[in-house]
């Protein structure tokens, strides 16, 4: 079975592209494809949003795209020391999933973002 047949018959919700604003160093980047970050759960995403605000370390896994938009591959996992993310920043997530013919499609609109609330703690909007 190829990796296109394998694709179809595990079409669904595999994730969240996710980019980051505010802070220290996540500006509005001109494309938010240019830094997009995978994860495959809100919860993970969320848990990682708090570690990098309390300097933990943390593991970023990118996401590539081609000419056209389409994402087509995860780059390697990286984890270090982030320091850059303060009580400024947020986190938009939107949705990644497999198509009916085994096509990686991601949505435009932003489903979930995070921000931290008034006494440090992340909130959750929609």
């Amino acid at each position: 079975m190829d990796m296109k047949e394998f694709r179809k018959r595990a079409y669904g919700t595999i994730g969240y592209l996710a980019t980051w604003h505010g802070g220290h160093s996540y500006g509005q980047s001109y494309d938010y494809r240019d830094n997009a970050e995978f994860f495959h759960t809100l919860e993970f995403a969320r848990d990682e949003f708090s570690a990098r605000f309390r300097g933990s370390w943390g593991g970023f896994t990118y996401l590539e795209f081609n000419d056209f938009g389409e994402i087509t591959g995860v780059k390697m996992s990286e984890s270090f020391q982030t320091p850059a993310v303060d009580e400024t920043a947020y986190m938009d997530l939107r949705v990644i999933w497999i198509d009916l013919d085994g096509d990686i499609q991601y949505g435009e609109e932003i489903v979930k973002r995070y921000s931290f609330g008034p006494r440090g703690g992340v909130v959750e909007s929609d």
